[in-house]
């Protein structure tokens, strides 16, 4: 059975075989896949800083000790590589600091925090302006799967946003706390994820800042007893999509 997704008002249902894109549906819950990391490229290291901010209904406050994880990689690879993967804690005022390989990074909550980064920290072109800082923003699951975003959350100008829901007899009901992961199909790592909250909406925003339009991302949603569903979306601004989860077996 295949599930549809609804993007700026068109139902994409099936395969777009023409294309080599597909939505899916499947009873087994994918696992997240750690990224490829390959060795770091020759070549000069930069450092790159900034403040990690917790964004909550009350506001934006820096988040001490919260741990981070910094994938660096060379945008000019083909396909694009993640040539180093590193851990780093921001310190008792949110600040963090970390060495950069190649031109791109991007920054989010390490796995197994209880924080996500629906718009990661970041950019292509850290090897033309090293010594860089990126503010990284972060949000608390418990806040994405009740209240959703804050408003007070930046880096929300390209972004897919829709909501997550099921079909019963009473109509379509909304799916809180599932994960939405937007990745790219080309690249060895997702780069943002969040939490539908309780009225089944999302917001991730896309690669990071200095990506184009032009490209296919993976958009997957995964939620225990729920089929996973996965589907292909095409990048632009503010795009819709909607997507509807079965039941599993």
């Amino acid at each position: 059975m295949h599930r549809r997704v609804q993007y700026r008002g068109i139902l994409i249902a099936g395969v777009c075989a023409a294309m080599a894109c597909a939505t899916e549906s499947t009873s087994t819950t994918p696992q997240l896949q750690p990224p490829v990391v390959y060795p770091a490229p020759a070549g000069p290291s930069y450092i790159i800083s900034g403040v990690v901010y917790d964004n909550t209904p009350d506001g934006r406050h820096p988040a001490p000790g919260l741990p981070l994880e910094v994938l660096s990689a060379s945008a000019w690879a083909t396909p694009v590589q993640v040539s180093r993967d590193t851990i780093v804690t921001a310190d008792s005022a949110g600040r963090y600091s970390a060495p950069v390989w190649g031109d791109m990074v991007i920054i989010k909550p390490a796995a197994g925090s209880t924080f996500l980064s629906p718009c990661p920290a970041g950019t292509h072109w850290v090897g033309q302006n090293p010594n860089k800082s990126f503010d990284v923003d972060v949000v608390s699951k418990a806040v994405l799967s009740t209240s959703g975003l804050p408003d007070s959350y930046q880096g929300k100008w390209l972004f897919v946003a829709g909501t997550v829901t099921e079909a019963t007899a009473q109509g379509p009901r909304p799916v809180s706390g599932a994960t939405v992961v937007l990745g790219s199909e080309t690249w060895a790592f997702d780069y943002s994820t969040t939490l539908t909250d309780a009225g089944g909406r999302y917001l991730v925003c896309t690669e990071t800042p200095g990506a184009g339009t032009d490209q296919m991302d993976s958009l997957t949603v995964i939620k225990n007893g729920y089929a996973s569903s996965r589907g292909l979306v095409f990048l632009g601004y503010n795009p819709t999509v909607n997507v509807e989860l079965a039941r599993a077996p």
